[in-house]
């Protein structure tokens, strides 16, 4: 009986391992999203006034639009 529990106990903890984990990838993706994203506005602000609204338009997409835009991607090329 005992070997039951602790088989139990072990198969929980790990999927709130594996749930942890996900949870923290996908911030960490969201993060690197957006300071990737930071990094490219200040590098549009050193540009002439002319090309710097277009460069501002091409990065103002937000983390959750991009991830919206991946998935209508990946549905379209299957």
């Amino acid at each position: 009986m005992t070997s039951s529990l602790d088989w139990s106990a072990r198969l929980l903890q790990r999927a709130v391992f594996i749930l942890l984990l996900a949870a923290v990838a996908a911030c960490s993706n969201k993060q690197l999203y957006e300071a990737s994203h930071q990094n490219r506005l200040q590098e549009c602000e050193k540009l002439v006034a002319s090309q710097r609204q277009s460069c501002r338009e091409e990065y103002s997409e937000s983390y959750d639009e991009y991830r919206r835009r991946l998935e209508v991607e990946k549905q379209s090329q299957k």
